[in-house]
């Protein structure tokens, strides 16, 4: 029974119209009007034009925000499906190394990117540390064989002189 009160009965409505129950009523009630009525549904898309004209910055804005926040929720899925590792993880990771690769000591990423190589162990999936690009290609073409990479060092001692002057 409502209220003898109106102003009672006004303020139970506003606060039903901000429970969760009251706003799925409304969306729905939207919705449905939203796909049934051609008018309705005209005077909606009129009303959200009208409204970007007029709000332009706010608009950019919102959309700027929104493209940000969904690259991180990418790249936050693709590091865990990858690695097993959060976003979080990874700056945690790229803030104890400085901001630069474990191997070279680059601050740049290399190649154009924007984020280090998340070097990790291929057989144990375990991860090890952020590299630059030009390592961890490098490290992948020696195909993690130690092997390999000091029979590659021992060729590069061999032939010094044609390191561009740095000597080993």
């Amino acid at each position: 029974m409502p209220y003898a009160d109106p102003e009672k009965n006004r303020e139970c409505r506003r606060q039903y119209k901000r429970s969760a129950r009251g706003r799925l009523l409304a969306k729905e009630w939207l919705h449905a009007r939203y796909t049934t009525d051609p008018e309705f549904k005209k005077r909606m898309l009129a009303d959200g034009r009208r409204y970007t004209a007029r709000h332009p910055e706010k608009i950019r804005i919102k959309n700027a925000n929104g493209r940000v926040i969904h690259a991180i929720s990418i790249r936050n899925s693709n590091l865990r499906k990858l690695y097993g590792i959060t976003h979080a993880d990874y700056e945690r990771m790229l803030l104890e190394q400085k901001g630069r690769c474990a191997i070279c000591g680059d601050s740049s990423p290399g190649s154009g990117k924007k984020h280090f190589s998340v070097d990790h162990n291929h057989v144990t999936n375990k991860v090890r540390q952020l590299l630059c690009d030009p390592c961890n290609n490098g490290l992948g073409r020696f195909k993690d064989d130690l092997e390999r990479l000091r029979k590659a060092v021992a060729y590069l001692e061999k032939h010094v002189e044609g390191t561009h002057g740095r000597q080993v």
